[in-house]
């Protein structure tokens, strides 16, 4: 739910700068003479304002075409075509645009051009992405060292480890893998990080000597929580010197954990069994090795039990499409599936990949334990605004114990229709009507996080959870919750057997899986408990 000024290296860059990630729109050539056009306009996602002198790459086949957006003193805002770019003569077939603006993230979309739709009487074949928002960027400098000695010459790459911000206009643009390489001083910048995205920067083992041995493994680091807008943020990576006898490891993968409070454990499938993992239906698989690899065999399976029993697929382990690709000097390989994965269900992946360290085949199974199973959360509610009321996403405080208005104090959680991340912080409680103020240094916290509490059912079992078979057509839902660190009971509003007024008041500063950010007016929101 993780580019400041952009550096216009994408030429010297271009062979190495698009990584797979495609969406499904066609566009069908009609005949031998037809015309490509792709055009669009590049706005600010903020201000919804046009971005004039914005870098537009277009890659087909081994062909590179450069343009810049428009920028228009017209003061007719309907003439005014600031932001605008246009392609001409582009051919049928696949093609990736990159756009590149300085102060904001660098964003890329994978597509085709196929002549049979969208054709006038001239025979012209236009394809107009219409308004395309850029988020604002950050750089990071990285300073790349194995146990403190500075390493000069070592390419870094980023990898997406969490999308935050997602769909952005009407089409599938994401954040690139950027590259950058190190100086004498062993720092190296990446421009045109996006704040909506986390990121791994990965610096693949390397071979100093040219001598067939690996003098250090792949060093990862974490791109900042929050970076700001236009600041330059920095980092150090360790790389562990390397051994000649070392295995194939993972480093680190896109996962995000999924456990089950109800049982005070790894979520249980009873279906396909203990997850350990989890990823976004629109999100991609990825792994990070110590050293590069070969993928020898790869699959992606899933129990197709969320769904209801008449179902003719009910029960059955289904084949998922996708695509595989290593990148990042082979240390990163990245399983993209070719449409959204299925909201709630848990997939099974597995493979192998292999590599030559020290003179030794060395092998890696795919999915070994515990990264087997991977539960796919649902990250499509409706977003946060600025306003929150108008939005549809609506905050609540639960404490889950189970039963409504029992009267009985349990630990209480901030719940969210979807993943959020952020801050809180607990401004007061009032505990059957007596209201403590905790001041301007109250109980605070991170609104993500990877305790064992934070994604949850909520479905037809007993108001506490939906498990594998039981899982009927209505009343399952996923919900993102974050423990407060307080008891509670039920608030009296809701009747029953609530001993009265039971509410907290917290101020929060969140950002929704869709990017779109929220921050509460001074002296925060009350919430009853529910």
């Amino acid at each position: 739910m993780k580019t400041k000024s952009v550096v216009l290296i994408l030429l010297l860059t271009a062979l190495t700068w698009f990584a797979g990630c495609s969406d499904s729109r066609n566009v069908t050539v009609k005949s031998a003479d037809s015309v490509g056009v792709i055009t669009g306009r590049v706005i600010d996602f903020s201000t919804q304002q046009p971005i004039a002198n914005a870098q537009v790459i277009l890659k087909t086949g081994i062909n590179f075409m450069v343009t810049k957006t428009i920028s228009d003193s017209n003061p007719n805002p309907n003439l005014n075509r600031t932001g605008v770019f246009t392609f001409n003569g582009v051919p049928a077939g696949q093609y990736t645009i990159k756009i590149v603006a300085t102060g904001y993230a660098v964003i890329q979309d994978d597509s085709s051009m196929d002549y049979n739709s969208y054709t006038n009487s001239n025979n012209t074949v236009v394809y107009d992405y219409g308004n395309i928002p850029l988020y604002k960027g950050y750089n990071l400098d990285v300073y790349v060292n194995s146990n403190g000695t500075a390493l000069s010459g070592i390419h870094i790459y980023t990898v997406e480890n969490d999308t935050i911000c997602g769909y952005i206009g009407n089409s599938w643009f994401y954040s690139p893998e950027i590259t950058a390489t190190t100086d004498a001083t062993g720092h190296a910048t990446l421009s045109g990080l996006s704040q909506c995205e986390y990121y791994e920067i990965v610096a693949p083992a390397t071979d100093v000597n040219g001598d067939g041995i690996y003098d250090y493994q792949t060093g990862i680091a974490y791109s900042p929580d929050l970076p700001l807008a236009g600041s330059n943020m920095a980092l150090s990576l360790n790389m562990p010197p390397a051994q000649r006898y070392d295995n194939i490891s993972v480093l680190a993968t896109s996962a995000v954990n999924y456990p089950n409070l109800s049982t005070g454990s790894w979520y249980y499938d009873p279906f396909m069994g203990y997850v350990y993992a989890a990823v976004a239906p629109q999100g991609d698989i990825v792994y990070v090795f110590n050293y590069p690899v070969s993928l020898d065999y790869v699959s992606l399976d899933y129990g197709n039990v969320r769904v209801v029993a008449t179902d003719p697929n009910y029960g059955h382990i289904l084949n998922t499409p996708f695509s595989a690709t290593l990148s990042a000097g082979n240390t990163v390989l990245t399983i993209h599936p070719t449409s959204n994965l299925a909201i709630n269900n848990t997939y099974l992946l597995s493979g192998q990949v292999s590599a030559n360290i020290g003179g030794a085949l060395q092998t890696y199974a795919l999915g070994s334990s515990p990264l087997t199973l991977w539960y796919v959360f649902d990250n499509t509610s409706t977003g946060v605004s600025s306003t929150l009321s108008s939005s549809g996403f609506t905050i609540t405080a639960d404490n889950f114990n189970g039963v409504v208005n029992s009267g009985v104090a349990s630990a209480v959680y901030l719940k969210f229709p979807e993943f959020v991340r952020g801050t809180y912080k607990i401004l007061a409680v009032t505990n059957a009507g007596t209201t403590t103020y905790y001041g301007a240094f109250g109980a605070q916290g991170n609104l993500s996080g990877s305790t064992n509490d934070r994604i949850y059912y909520e479905g037809n079992v007993g108001g506490g959870g939906c498990e594998g078979l039981n899982c009927g057509p209505a009343g399952l839902k996923v919900v993102y919750r974050v423990p407060l660190g307080i008891n509670l009971a039920d608030d009296s509003s809701l009747g029953g057997g609530a001993p009265g007024v039971n509410n907290v008041t917290v101020s929060l500063d969140l950002t929704d899986t869709e990017g779109n950010r929220y921050v509460t007016p001074a002296g925060g929101i009350t919430i009853s408990i529910n």
